[in-house]
């Protein structure tokens, strides 16, 4: 009797980039976020092992806010993650949770709908962490992916 065992070789990095928006007309409403580090990276691991893995660092983020009015920050992902051999893994695949909470909210990564991170009203430097998990399968392909996430955070 033979005994195969499958290894999985991958790694995923996520690249974080910020925006500020800023829509209302007539006064100036000043909003700015600082995420770091501005990557993230899964490792391999058995799935019947790890069913879901955890990225190897937190993300910090830091929001000043001045402001009288609502202000919401989302998320929002490029697309599915995209092997180096053209594989891909659904970004649905890839959840947060959020603290303090709130004003910061948990949640799973979209490609089409931007997700609310953190919202509140009024001035202040709020400040939370992420954490990122990766649901493993053995359907994934041996590789390398990676993604680009936008974090957007504007005044209503």
């Amino acid at each position: 009797m033979a005994f195969i065992k499958r290894f999985l070789f991958y790694s995923i990095g996520i690249l974080l980039a910020g925006s500020v928006l800023n829509s209302y007309q007539g006064r100036r409403d000043e909003l700015t976020i600082r995420i770091f580090p501005q990557s993230i990276n899964f490792l391999a691991a058995e799935p019947d092992q790890e069913p879901v893995i955890a990225a190897g660092s937190l993300i910090n983020i830091e929001i000043t806010v001045n402001t009288d009015r609502r202000w919401n920050l989302t998320l929002l992902a490029d697309g599915d993650l995209k092997g180096s051999r053209g594989a891909r893994i659904a970004i649905q695949n890839v959840t947060w949770t959020a603290t303090p909470s709130p004003p910061f909210i948990s949640g799973t990564l979209s490609r089409n709908q931007p997700q609310i991170l953190a919202q509140g009203e009024g001035s202040g430097d709020i400040r939370g962490e992420l954490s990122f998990f990766l649901k493993n399968s053995w359907d994934y392909e041996v590789g390398e992916y990676s993604q680009t996430l936008t974090f957007t955070i504007s005044a209503l």
